[in-house]
Formats: structure tokens, sequence, C-alpha cells
């Protein structure tokens, strides 16, 4: 086990690595502790003469984009599972992950019952500690317990890798799990709209003006405190607390404190007691064009193109003896029901159904489409 904490370990890491034929890689960040995810390890694992050889680099202490020509599509073949984060928070440090393979995607797309790396390698015999899922890891010094904890999660990736892949091979569903990685990978690098913080409140809209005109104002405040101290934003103050000061608009710190969970927020109460006064002098929450929404006919149209798509999937996947998410991945069942593609270019715009399953059921599926 090497930790590599500066750039002229680092530089030789790289070397090693660029004598490999695949890398296994996981991530770990500091995103339950702080206001915006970072990369604080990355964890590498390489076939070496005599067994894996792995490998924690110290995101804090080294620019982990000096490893971008090995992790993106320049470099070996690279080993994850479940990539979606590890992808998504990589490229915010400048690293582009590709030439990847996901082993929860291949744990999926067999009809494993239970996808998580523990349960897999549980399966194999291996077991993995989990103690550590929460810590924070940008907290230094890294100890030896924590180096061991994050080896684990790479160092047994080659052999679930090999064993999966035959898997898949004699499965003939090589092409859907590629497709279905890529998919997953594009998702991941793709940005995320923004999403207004009380749209994420259940039971908002039910709520009186005033009260959402001041849940709106105290939302606010609660991402720029989060900001400015780095912390998650339920950590400053959990939505339930911020709804029951927006219904009882204290006008001082100790009513402020009286709210239950808002005792933090009492200790500077000058930014939140504004917040209510502001929300309370506007009197309703802005105004914000409603979400365009299908009508009712439409709605029909979709559940029936849905239901129809959903039992083609059920009876092609018996018929080929495959899992259904083979024939029709859920997130394509949900986006041609939306759609209603009506023309073999218009499926092939579909994100992850790929140039495989439009030659297979191109027709078919236009023909169920048109009938919905």
């Amino acid at each position: 086990m090497q930790i590599i904490a500066d750039d002229a370990g680092l530089h030789a890491l790289g070397a090693t690595l660029a004598r490999a034929s695949r890398i296994a890689v996981d991530v770990e960040s500091n995103g339950m502790h702080a206001y915006r995810a970072r990369v604080c390890t990355v964890q590498l694992a390489w076939e070496a003469q005599g067994g894996v050889a792995c490998a924690v680099v110290d995101a804090l202490a080294v620019d982990v984009a000096a490893l971008a020509p090995l992790l993106d599509h320049r470099g070996p073949e690279k080993v994850l599972h479940d990539l979606g984060f590890d992808a998504r928070v990589l490229s915010d440090a400048g690293v582009h992950l590709g030439r990847a393979s996901d082993t929860e995607v291949m744990a999926r797309l067999l009809g494993r019952p239970r996808t998580g790396l523990a349960s897999l390698l549980a399966e194999r015999g291996e077991a993995v500690s989990k103690a550590l899922q929460q810590h924070d890891w940008a907290r230094r010094p890294l100890t030896p317990p924590q180096l061991e904890y994050l080896a684990g999660d790479v160092r047994h990736l080659f052999d679930l890798l090999d064993q999966l892949r035959e898997e898949v091979a004699r499965a003939g569903i090589e092409p859907e799990v590629e497709e279905e990685t890529q998919h997953k990978l594009r998702g991941a690098l793709r940005p995320e709209p923004p999403r207004p913080p009380h749209a994420r409140v259940k039971g908002l809209a039910a709520e009186d003006d005033v009260t959402r005109s001041v849940m709106h104002e105290l939302l606010a405040e609660r991402e720029r405190v989060a900001a400015r101290l780095d912390l998650p934003p339920y950590k400053v103050a959990n939505t339930e607390a911020l709804l029951l000061a927006a219904r009882s608009r204290p006008r001082d710190a100790a009513r402020l404190s009286s709210v239950s969970g808002m005792q933090r927020a009492a200790r500077s109460p000058g930014g939140w007691l504004a917040a209510i006064s502001r929300g309370v002098a506007r009197g309703a929450p802005p105004e914000e064009p409603p979400p365009p929404q299908p009508s009712q006919a439409e709605r029909a149209s979709r559940s029936r193109r849905e239901a129809a798509l959903r039992a083609f999937r059920r009876a092609e996947s018996q018929r080929r003896g495959v899992e259904e998410q083979v024939v029709l991945p859920g997130h394509c069942v949900e986006a041609l029901s939306a759609r209603a593609p009506e023309t073999i270019e218009q499926l092939r715009a579909v994100d992850g159904l790929g140039s495989l399953r439009v030659a297979r059921y191109g027709e078919r599926l236009l023909g169920l489409l048109s009938a919905g």
C-alpha cells in the first residue's frame, strides 16, 4: 500500500500506471460534510507481479488533474463499481473518465438482486468493510486503518470484473452492457440543471402565501450560510425546522431559538430574522412560471405507450432468456413513452437506446408507440 502525497510520488505512480493494462479506480469525497463535494482521495489498483498493488492519492496534497492522461480515454481500461459519482467528482477536479468498465452495470444487467460492491464480493466469499462510509475524508492525517479501508474498494475489482465479464459473454449481452455503461458515464458528466431549494420541499405548495414567501427567504439564507461555512445545508438547519420558522415567523432571537431545530441559527440570528421580515413584507413567493405539464389526454397516451413497452420488454426478455433491463432499460422506457419518436432517426436520438436495439427492435418499437 502506498500513499501519494507529493508531486514526485504522483509522477512515479503515473509512470507505473502507464505500463498497466488496466486500473481499478475509486474516489472518496467530503460530500456529506461540505457545501460542495470535492475529491479527497483517489484509490488506484493495478496488477503487479505477485498480485494486486494499491495506492491512495491524497487529493488534498497533490493535483489529481495530473492523472488525466491515465484516467481519461487515452489511458488503460479503468474498472469501477457504480462509476456515476466517481466520474462526476473527478470531472470537477479536471479528470474526465474514459475507457471505463462498470461492475455495477454488469451485475444489474445480469439480474443480480443486490448490486452493491459489498454484496457482490460477499457472494465470492470476500469481505469489505463499510464502517467508514460516512467518514469525513477531508480530515488528515490518514491513518493505517483508513488506508486499508480505502484499498479494500479497489483491490478486488479485477477478479470481480473477470467473473462478471465471463457471465456477460455467456449471456451474449456485451453490447447492451457497453451501451448502458456509456449512458451512465454521459449522464454523470452532463451538468445537472439548477433546481431551486424550495422545489425540494415536500408539501410547500399547500402552505399559505406568507409562509411560502418566508420559506423562500429562509432557504436562500440557509444556502448563503452553508456556502460561507462550507457545510451541507441540512447541517445548518434542517428543512422541517425552517418550515416551522416560516409558519411561526419569530421576530427576535429568543423566539427564533424556541423553534425546534433552529437553535444553531439563533446564535447568529440577524440574517435569519431579516429573511423572515423580507418574506413577510413581500407577502407571497416570487412568481415563477409553472413547469410545463402534459394534458390529461397526453398523460393517458403516455401510460398506454409505457404499458405497451413494458409488455414487449417482458415478453422479449423471456424469449431471449435475459433480464428485462437488457431489452429496454427503464430510462429508455421512460424516454420513449414521453417523446414517442416516429422515425428510426428519432429513435437513434434517444440516449442509451443504442444502435443495436434500434437495429433489432426499431420497427417494432415504432409500431408500439404509434398505436399508443
